[in-house]
């Protein structure tokens, strides 16, 4: 939901972007682990980012079970600086690692 918006606050997508990420692997105990995370990004009209537009911010927390195919995930992550038409929080659910 970075970047563009239209007049029903749908995305449009864009042409360029920049995004930026940090994350703390910690394994707590045995196969549990957890994940802080901050996350930043844009979406821009132009081909190249127009960088005097600020970056959206968001941070979260995740949860994982390690399993021999791969960790279970469950992250929950909250905007920083959200717009009107930005939700409260968001929760993913995933297996496998990313990248």
């Amino acid at each position: 939901m970075i970047g563009p918006l239209d007049a029903s606050d749908d995305p449009v997508g864009g042409r360029s972007m920049v995004e930026v990420g940090a994350e703390l692997r910690w394994r707590v105990y045995g196969d549990f682990g957890i994940v802080p995370f901050l996350d930043g990004g844009q979406v821009y009209d132009s081909e190249t980012p127009d960088l005097s537009q600020d970056l959206q911010w968001a941070a979260g927390l995740g949860f994982r079970y390690f399993t021999p195919i791969g960790p279970i995930r469950a992250d929950i992550a909250v905007p920083l600086n959200p717009r009107s038409s930005d939700d409260r929080f968001q929760l993913y659910f995933s297996l496998g690692q990313a990248f």
